[in-house]
């Protein structure tokens, strides 16, 4: 993974792992496994809409403690602050938040006391993503969203396998994957190009397709 920084647990399996972003050069990803090699935790640190920190405590035998995720978005009064806790092999203990996150208070429509829900003009249609790997080679994404800095999502694709992205309210019909997620290819240097795009052959009424193809 080019510059990555990995840390291991005593009895020799990965502990942490650090890599650079690809589109962001002041930003990394941490991915922590616990003692038996499962994935446990995803963070981020440096710049990308705003600075974001990540404290990693070891144990002695190479397993983290404990990440503090500290993230202020650019322009917002909205800080966010949670440390997750881990057991001695690695795995989940706890999680403490201290972010301060409401900048905007949502009005209530309010008539003689009695809260008034506010009508829609109909019902928000769904849809349901999905991601094909059709580039001929097996395939790591990292899945983030922008309006969750703290959402990231590691997913290995096999070459002709389809990953389940999840369903979505549609507020409006030109609304696509890129809108929900950043997707970035990894390993992040590569001497080959990948590019995502909707297949209009294989969706359908409430699911649509996007392939990952690979080109020279």
């Amino acid at each position: 993974m080019g510059d990555s920084v990995i840390c291991y647990h005593a009895n020799g399996k990965v502990s942490t792992i650090t890599f650079p972003d690809d589109g962001f050069e002041r930003y990394s990803h941490t991915v922590i496994y616990d003692l038996y090699g499962n994935e446990v935790y995803q963070g981020g640190q440096g710049y990308r809409h705003g600075g974001g920190s990540l404290y990693l405590t070891y144990y002695k035998n190479g397993a983290v403690s404990s990440a503090r995720s500290t993230f202020q978005p650019d322009g917002g009064i909205q800080y966010f602050d949670v440390t997750t806790f881990f057991n001695e092999d690695g795995t989940f203990l706890r999680k403490e938040d201290n972010s301060w996150d409401r900048q905007l208070t949502i009005p209530t429509y309010i008539e003689h006391n009695r809260v008034v829900e506010k009508p829609t003009d109909k019902a928000k249609d769904s849809v349901n993503y999905f991601i094909k790997n059709i580039s001929g080679k097996k395939m790591t994404l990292l899945l983030t969203k922008p309006k969750e800095p703290e959402y990231k999502k590691l997913v290995v694709i096999r070459n002709n396998k389809v990953f389940d992205a999840g369903k979505f309210e549609k507020y409006n019909p030109n609304i696509k994957i890129s809108d929900i997620y950043r997707i970035d290819i990894l390993p992040l240097k590569k001497n080959y190009r990948t590019v995502l795009i909707n297949s209009t052959e294989l969706n359908s009424n409430g699911r649509e397709f996007y392939l990952i193809v690979h080109t020279e």
